[in-house]
């Protein structure tokens, strides 16, 4: 399959936090899903964390968010199939104009949901926040000041992920990772418009 480069761009940013900075999406081991060794384990990310719900992980892909996947043995363009259906296309970020605002996004819908980075979308721009993007909501996003709509949605993350700690306390753990994340894509997202 043939992907827009907004699309490869947000998928490997996205992957410096669902695999690691060691990313490369270049390695023959990483293209293959080879995870034989600790190493090559690390390299497409690998894990099934205690107490994180997504359950055994590779490149992301949770099993518990993609029961039918055969997670152990996903390579790398399973890996962006999943990744370009289920979030770039059902997340709407082809239909974004402005790629910072595509890159935020789809990083919400990876570490989110679809749903909720529609709400967010539609709650920066002030739109019905009804968790579909349809195209009012597209106006209203495509037509907005994009700087000022990445700190909105910067907000709105920061404070999704606080709540999430506030309701549940097992999830301290992640917050300082979360929080990253977010302060990352943020200013990776204001760096794209400079470029």
């Amino acid at each position: 399959m043939t992907y827009s480069q907004a699309f490869i761009d947000a998928f490997n940013h996205v992957m410096l936090y669902e695999v690691g900075p060691w990313w490369n999406p270049a390695d023959a081991g990483v293209i293959a899903g080879t995870c034989d060794t600790q190493a090559q384990r690390r390299m497409v990310g690998l894990t099934n964390t205690p107490g994180d719900r997504g359950g055994l992980t590779k490149y992301g892909i949770a099993i518990t968010a993609n029961p039918g996947v055969d997670v152990q043995n996903l390579d790398l363009a399973g890996a962006q199939e999943i990744y370009y259906k289920n979030y770039w296309l059902a997340g709407k970020c082809d239909q974004l104009t402005a790629e910072p605002i595509a890159v935020i996004a789809f990083d919400i819908c990876v570490n989110n949901g679809v749903g909720r980075s529609a709400k967010m979308l539609q709650q920066a721009v002030g739109v019905s926040a009804d968790g579909q993007i349809g195209p009012n909501t597209l106006a209203a996003v495509n037509g907005a000041d994009v700087a000022g709509l990445i700190r909105k949605l910067n907000d709105l993350r920061v404070a999704r992920y606080n709540q999430i700690v506030q309701n549940d306390p097992t999830q301290q753990k992640f917050i300082n990772g979360w929080m990253r994340r977010v302060a990352e894509v943020t200013q990776y997202a204001l760096s794209l418009l400079h470029s």
